[in-house]
């Protein structure tokens, strides 16, 4: 029997409804846990609108990393994420250029290796300054005819906000982000200053996760968030209630790798409450289920007042759900996403870690 393609009878319209992502995704009501992107640090730049939709195509970061690309392996090996950021208005004017560093702590505690939070730096510079800052930065050496630059040693280096909220307004990665990203930024401006919050807001450019708009990352604690709202992001960054108030829409710390490893990092959020957010943490896999794929976690935390706390934190994938292409109906698409779940938390004797 010979082969013969099926093909399918032109319409008039489309019989398939168009879908956007976010709205879909957080209609069903999905546990974000374990989808955030996990890196040893940021690098934020101040790029002028409009973007591209892979904004590391353009200049000045296509020439910093080499790019385009997702995320660069830097000179010692570390793996970064590159991202823009809406020049504040008074730098536009003037043609000065904000550059901030996101560098995760690294320590040692009892022979465990512990990450986190992140240690920020930036720096406010010329735009010829731009390329060559970034690139010592992120130990990539610099290009031909560029004077060598030592971070350290320029004298334009300021401190960062103690907290900055950096929301994805990615208009032409991602329509949602564009949309619903865009218009809460502007809201929030009168919502922290009604409540006095002292927190840096940020337009930046997309870094996974559009299903989940309006998305964020906070810094220097390097929590991905879903589904924002007004009310939330007060929750986030005022700290004045525990964080299961706000646990739901926690996609995980920006510097641990791997569903299991987020769900027990969030869970000790829960069970310690703010501090655990600004701890040194250590992971390491306690069993393993191949059938279930079952995860047990131990994850430890050095708080800031010298205590250490550990639990064990067993997860697993809950169920899978549809990821449609935004706006997409030009054919089925099947693409999925794993929804995981917690199934213990135990606190671990602080005699037996």
């Amino acid at each position: 029997m010979s082969d013969r393609s099926i093909s399918i009878p032109a319409v008039a319209g489309p019989l398939i409804p168009r879908v956007r992502c976010a709205p879909f995704h957080e209609g069903l009501g999905a546990d974000p846990i374990g989808s955030a992107g996990a890196y040893d640090g940021f690098l934020v730049c101040d790029v002028g609108l409009p973007w591209a939709s892979e904004v590391t195509a353009q200049s000045p970061l296509q020439e910093m990393i080499s790019g385009p690309a997702g995320s660069v392996v830097g000179g010692n090996g570390d793996k970064w994420r590159v991202i823009a950021r809406v020049p504040a208005p008074e730098r536009a004017a003037d043609g000065l250029r904000r550059i901030t560093e996101h560098r995760v702590r690294r320590c040692e505690v009892d022979g465990l290796a512990m990450r986190g939070p992140f240690v920020s730096r930036e720096w406010i510079v010329a735009p010829e300054r731009v390329i060559p800052l970034g690139r010592a930065i992120l130990g990539l050496g610099q290009l031909d005819g560029q004077p060598p630059v030592d971070p350290a040693e320029l004298n334009d280096h300021v401190e960062p906000a103690t907290m900055q909220l950096a929301m994805c307004t990615h208009g032409s990665r991602d329509t949602c982000c564009g949309g619903v990203g865009t218009h809460l930024y502007e809201a929030l401006a009168g919502t922290f200053a009604r409540s006095g919050a002292t927190v840096r807001r940020e337009r930046i450019s997309h870094t996974g996760g559009h299903r989940f708009a309006p998305t964020a990352i906070t810094f220097p604690d390097g929590y991905a968030w879903a589904h924002l709202d007004e009310a939330t992001c007060e929750l986030i960054v005022s700290r004045a209630e525990p964080p299961e108030r706000c646990a739901e829409h926690c996609r995980g710390s920006s510097f641990l790798a791997g569903a299991p490893a987020q769900a027990a990092d969030r869970a000790a959020l829960v069970a310690v409450g703010w501090d655990w957010a600004d701890a040194a943490r250590g992971v390491q896999l306690a069993a393993f289920d191949r059938s279930t794929m079952s995860t047990t976690v131990r994850i430890s935390g050095l708080l800031p007042d010298g205590q250490v706390r550990s639990f064990d934190v067993t997860s697993a994938p809950d169920r899978h759900i549809p990821s449609p292409t935004c706006g997409g109906i030009d054919r089925p698409e099947y693409k999925t996403d794993t929804v995981w779940r917690v199934d213990r938390v135990d606190e671990v004797d602080a005699a037996s870690v």
